[in-house]
């Protein structure tokens, strides 16, 4: 089955905000959940910035 849809609306307690007044994932901690092995898992330590994390690969 696929969804499609528009995203009208986003809310966040402000506690979840982080000093940039951004949602902060670590402090939501949400839960993941897998189909295809029936696991839920949680996210994990920060690994980089997107589009910026490969630049020093050479």
């Amino acid at each position: 089955m696929h969804l499609i849809g528009e995203i009208l609306d986003v809310k966040v307690d402000e506690s979840m905000l982080g000093g940039d007044g951004l949602p902060d994932i670590l402090k939501i901690a949400p839960v993941i959940y897998a189909p295809e092995n029936q696991a839920y898992y949680g996210v994990g330590k920060f690994l980089g910035n997107a589009f910026a994390i490969g630049k020093d690969l050479k």
